[in-house]
């Protein structure tokens, strides 16, 4: 839970905002796979952050599949962009997709 002041600064600098905590129980990010369970590679996110965006500078990027929840959003300010993720990058299993995220993320700064 995060009182409403903390939810405004998200919202405007960030372009994004928690709709709810149980975002999704289907393990998966679109067609990425993270760890929703315990195991023995790695922490897992058992509440992965269902993300909406917060006004029209904001867009969902990724979804969890069957639920109305963004998995990431993207959000191009007056002066900065932002890339917000429902679950730490780290959560997502294969390595290859990490990838992916991380160079969407750079080619979406300019980078």
């Amino acid at each position: 839970d995060c009182t409403e002041a903390e939810a405004g600064f998200a919202a405007r600098l960030f372009g994004y905002k928690l709709a709810n905590a149980f975002g999704t129980l289907s393990e998966r990010i679109g067609e990425m796979s993270f760890a929703q369970k315990p195991n023995s590679d790695i922490y897992c996110v058992e509440h992965p952050d269902g993300l909406l965006p917060a006004n029209k500078s904001a867009k969902i990027w990724l979804r969890y599949p069957a639920s109305p929840y963004g998995a990431a959003i993207v959000h191009s300010g007056y002066n900065s962009k932002t890339v917000s993720i429902g679950v730490p990058i780290e959560t997502i299993s294969n390595p290859e997709d990490q990838v992916a995220v991380f160079k969407y993320a750079l080619e979406f700064f300019g980078l």
